[in-house]
């Protein structure tokens, strides 16, 4: 299974890489527009710079004209101001269009139509300039050389009218560029705008789609493995349980006879105390010892014993019911708890059995062995009890006197028989 640190990994690899995709898109999208405005910036700038110098021939002429026509003196100072002013301003805009400008990010190069029209055949940037000189040859001169027929304001009047058609036409020409510059810049962001989406859905294709592909099949494996691991866990739980029962149970069975051990017996032994003190629920309580079972062992060995220790259990289990709580308490020894049962009900199912077993010899070893047992009983209303074992004593003493007085009988605790005694009388 892909672990958490793996799969963290791999989505921050695949992050990493789509936000560096789109770092990278964002910054030639920057890149591309500042370059495109900043051209057509430089266009406008250029177009603006045309038309001046469009404007400025014509103010250049006019001045020109005036300043011939000029007869006050001051007046003529303010006109010769005015043209020089003009003429430097004319002058450093004609180098700005024909050389470029790095403050105003005009470029040196040129269309090859604005080439045709400084540098082709109407040889206007030549033009321009000699325009320029004879401006300035007119403004040098003193009053008493200006005249109408100078050929310095001769060639301004003659050459004005085509210079101005020609600069009209790289207006025109600037304008056309520019407009060419902002359909480029309309086409470019189209052309951004779908290569962004284009890099997106292959961003989402082969980055985010594998991506959350990964993370579904990896949630897919920890839901299995968690399943799984559920599984094992209630898998180990059960065969715990089944052990701890196993367990419980052989910690409370005897291994041979399958009956309750003692262990198992003081425990319901200390539960019925209880029951009777809180409830008043009385209990009879048998000790039940075969008769001279070392003797048996003695003569047909140990495998006889422990049959004739089953031969007894199984018929114990068969003969008394289910509500009966029977043990084997140790080598020879049984006790048999009955519950809501009163000793002289007791007596009688225990001389029952013992009937039964005498009538049944057990065939052990092509021997027929003859079993008796000695029991004694004791009824838990009738003892005086300050713990559980009390009734246990009366029962014990009662089963000495049984084998005292011949074995192979039953007999009540002493406390029963002086009350029976008591009541016959």
């Amino acid at each position: 299974m892909l672990s958490t640190q793996s799969l963290s990994q791999k989505i921050t690899l695949h992050y990493a890489l789509a936000v560096f995709i789109l770092a990278l898109l964002s910054t030639s999208v920057y890149l591309a527009f500042s370059y495109l405005i900043a051209k057509n910036q430089a266009s406008a700038a250029v177009i603006n710079i045309s038309g001046q110098q469009r404007m400025l021939s014509q103010r250049a002429a006019l001045f020109a004209s005036q300043l011939v026509l000029a007869k006050v003196p001051s007046e003529q100072e303010r006109i010769r101001q005015s043209l020089a002013n003009t003429i430097e301003t004319m002058a450093l805009n004609h180098q700005t269009l024909t050389q470029g400008n790095d403050a105003l990010n005009i470029a040196a190069e040129h269309s090859d139509a604005i080439k045709r029209l400084y540098f082709g055949d109407s040889y206007l940037d030549a033009r321009v300039k000699k325009y320029l000189n004879h401006l300035q040859s007119l403004l040098e001169l003193n009053r008493p050389q200006l005249s109408s027929r100078n050929h310095h304001y001769l060639y301004i009047e003659r050459q004005f009218t085509p210079l101005l058609i020609d600069l009209d036409r790289v207006v025109f020409q600037y304008q056309l560029e520019g407009e060419a510059n902002v359909a480029l810049i309309g086409q470019a962001e189209q052309a951004l705008w779908l290569i962004t989406l284009f890099i997106l859905m292959l961003e989402v294709k082969f980055i985010f789609r594998p991506m959350k592909r990964e993370v579904q099949e990896a949630l897919i494996e920890r839901d299995a493995y968690e399943t799984r691991l559920q599984e094992d866990v209630e898998k180990k739980t059960r065969a715990l349980k089944k052990a701890n029962q196993k367990l419980n149970k052989l910690s409370n069975t005897d291994a041979l006879t399958g009956l309750r051990n003692r262990r198992s017996l003081e425990h319901k032994l200390k539960q019925f105390y209880r029951g009777y003190l809180s409830h008043h629920q009385s209990y009879t309580l048998a000790i039940i010892d075969l008769d001279h079972f070392k003797q048996l062992n003695d003569r047909y060995g140990h495998k006889c014993g422990d049959q004739v220790l089953q031969h007894i259990s199984d018929t114990f289990m068969n003969g008394l019911t289910s509500e009966d709580i029977i043990a084997r308490y140790g080598g020879e020894e049984f006790v048999v708890l009955m519950p809501n049962c009163g000793i002289h009900s007791a007596q009688h199912k225990i001389e029952q059995l013992l009937a039964q077993i005498k009538q049944q010899p057990l065939q052990c070893e092509k021997q027929s062995i003859y079993i008796s047992f000695s029991a004694g009983l004791a009824e838990a209303k009738h003892t005086r009890s300050e713990d559980e074992y009390d009734i246990f004593k009366q029962a014990d003493q009662a089963l000495y006197r049984a084998k005292k007085q011949g074995r192979e009988q039953v007999k009540l605790q002493e406390f029963e028989a002086l009350t029976l005694n008591e009541s016959l009388q």
